[in-house]
C-alpha cells in the first residue's frame, strides 16, 4: 500500500497532482486527510496501527515518482528484505545527526515494522520525524538503503558529507521531493505535469 498524509493547508493543486502521476503508473495512493490533524506522523502511525498490511510505501504529499519502476523496486525490495528502502534526509538542526531514511519516501514490510517494535514516525530530541526507523535498523544492523540526490532546484540542507538537498530535490532521477509541501512552488505542479504529458 502507499499512503500520505495532508491537511487542509496543502494546496489542492499538490494533492490531484500527486494521484494523478501514482495513477499515470499504474498505481494507487491513500491520501490521508484527517478530520483532526495531529500532525503527519501521528496520522501515518495511526493507519499502520490500524489497518492491515503487508508493505507500506509511505510519502510525503508533496513527493512523487519520476518513473514507473522506483515503486515497483521499493515494493519488490521491501517485501524480500528486512530492512528500509528510502531517499535520504539529514535533520540539520540535530548536531553531528547521521543521514537517514526520510518518511517523505519510505518502503517497509510489516515484518520489518514487527522486527523495529513498531516505530512511531514521531519526531524526538534526537531523532527528525521518521529517524527512529533508521535508528533502530541501525541498531539491529538491518540494511538501509537510501537514495541521494542528482539535482536540488534550491539547495538548503545538508547530509553529513556535506552534499546539499533542499527545495525541489530529484533522487537518482527516481523520485521528485519538493519539500515544504504548505509553500509548494509551481516546481512541484510543472514536474507532475511533465511526467502527465508523456
Amino acid at each position: 500500500m502507499i499512503i500520505t498524509a495532508y491537511n487542509e493547508v496543502i494546496p489542492n493543486v499538490v494533492v490531484e497532482g500527486q494521484r494523478k502521476v501514482l495513477e499515470k503508473f499504474g498505481e494507487k495512493i491513500i491520501q490521508i486527510k484527517p478530520k483532526v490533524w495531529g500532525g503527519h506522523a501521528h496520522t501515518i502511525d495511526e493507519y499502520l496501527r490500524n489497518n492491515d498490511w503487508d508493505h507500506a510505501i509511505v510519502l510525503d504529499i508533496d513527493c512523487i515518482p519520476l518513473e514507473k519502476n522506483v515503486i515497483k523496486d521499493a515494493r519488490e525490495w521491501a517485501l524480500n528484505n528486512i530492512g528500509l528502502y528510502s531517499v535520504a534526509q539529514n535533520p540539520n538542526h540535530i548536531k553531528d545527526a547521521p543521514d537517514y531514511a526520510s518518511p517523505a519516501f519510505i518502503a517497509f514490510s510489516r515484518k520489518t515494522y514487527e522486527e523495529l517494535g513498531n516505530p512511531s514516525f514521531q519526531g524526538s530530541s534526537q531523532w527528525d520525524v521518521g529517524g527512529e526507523f533508521s535508528y533502530r535498523a541501525s541498531e539491529k544492523n538491518l540494511p538501509i538503503k537510501l537514495m541521494y540526490p542528482n539535482h536540488v532546484e534550491k539547495p538548503k540542507w545538508k547530509f553529513a558529507d556535506g552534499s546539499m538537498f533542499g527545495i525541489g530535490t530529484t533522487y537518482e532521477n527516481k523520485v521528485y521531493h519538493h519539500f515544504e509541501g504548505r509553500r509548494v512552488t509551481k516546481s512541484f505542479e510543472d514536474k507532475c505535469n511533465q511526467i502527465l504529458l508523456k
